[in-house]
């Protein structure tokens, strides 16, 4: 869903934010666009940082990790939870 008004700092609330799904970006029509893939997708709903303790420990050590949410509160929470677990000659 869009931008989490939560993780904005107060001097930039006076700015537009997108808090709505972007486009047809719902959660069923993603799960729908990754049903075919070979290997599973899973999603979990809420906002980043608040949902990193829900992602199962399989996943705590990813050998490739894109993170682009344009918001550096859930970007910088995201890289630090999953860095720390990353193998050696896993790209970031």
């Amino acid at each position: 869903n869009g931008v989490d008004m939560n993780l904005i700092p107060r001097k930039d609330k006076k700015n537009k934010y997108i808090t709505k799904a972007y486009g047809d970006s719902t959660l069923s029509v993603i799960k729908k666009r990754f049903y075919s893939l070979k290997r599973k997708a899973y999603f979990i709903k809420g906002s980043i940082p608040s949902t990193l303790n829900r992602i199962s420990k399989k996943f705590y050590s990813p050998d490739f990790l894109h993170i682009d949410m344009n918001n550096p509160v859930p970007e910088v929470s995201a890289i630090k939870f999953f860095m720390k677990s990353m193998k050696p000659g896993s790209i970031l």
